[in-house]
């Protein structure tokens, strides 16, 4: 049994929303995705926490200290509505089959903390170009750390990048950064292969499922 053609594509992942499951097996695909997101509310509150620790302590150095608790402040408080989620969340059994709320709930999610680290380029932006160039690695450096986390649920992974990679470019652009044309060059290829890679995560675990189901019914 060949997995159905409603497989998103990688351009279906940037701009599609999620439907309602349409098949038993997305259905299930959606259980495994909401327990998969549940279980790693925690270690993403740990990493996001700690990468914003030190990449505003760096920032310290360079800019007013105000823009940095500014930009922190909303991180903190993301990581610990994390945590809280996973301690709620975590007492209750995830139903084989999901409605996609929760998925559609987490993408949300991941576009506003895109966008949160996204907006440390325009606060931490200064005149000292290499200190520019170190916030396009930190934000590139994050987006592939999600990506590579989330691979199997590329489409939350995805909306990070689209918040984050986003502000990036407009501000290079805006700022008038030297490295502005390689950075939106390099950041496009890297975003893309990033989500091609997690469409292809999406596509395994899918025809994981569906061999699964198989055998349950064989």
């Amino acid at each position: 049994m060949a997995a159905p053609s409603t497989t998103p594509s990688w351009i279906r992942l940037l701009f599609d929303r999620l439907p309602a499951p349409r098949t038993a097996v997305e259905g299930r695909v959606y259980g495994e995705m909401q327990s998969l997101l549940v279980r790693l509310l925690v270690p993403m509150a740990v990493i996001n926490i700690v990468n914003g620790l030190i990449y505003s302590a760096a920032f310290l150095q360079v800019v007013e200290v105000w823009k940095v608790a500014i930009w922190f402040v909303p991180v903190a408080l993301y990581s610990l509505m994390q945590t809280l989620a996973y301690m709620r969340l975590s007492k209750k059994k995830t139903p084989t089959h999901v409605s996609g709320r929760f998925l559609r709930k987490a993408e949300l999610s991941s576009l506003v903390l895109g966008v949160i680290w996204g907006v440390s380029t325009y606060l931490f932006h200064s005149d000292n170009q290499l200190a520019n160039l170190f916030i396009c690695i930190v934000i590139a450096g994050m987006g592939a750390g999600t990506m590579s986390i989330l691979g199997p649920v590329a489409r939350v992974g995805s909306r990070f990048l689209i918040g984050s990679v986003t502000i990036m470019l407009a501000t290079n652009i805006l700022k008038n950064s030297p490295f502005a044309v390689e950075v939106t060059l390099l950041a496009l290829s890297f975003t893309a292969a990033l989500l091609i890679g997690g469409a292809r995560n999406y596509r395994h675990i899918y025809d994981m499922i569906v061999q699964g189901m198989q055998s349950e019914t064989a």
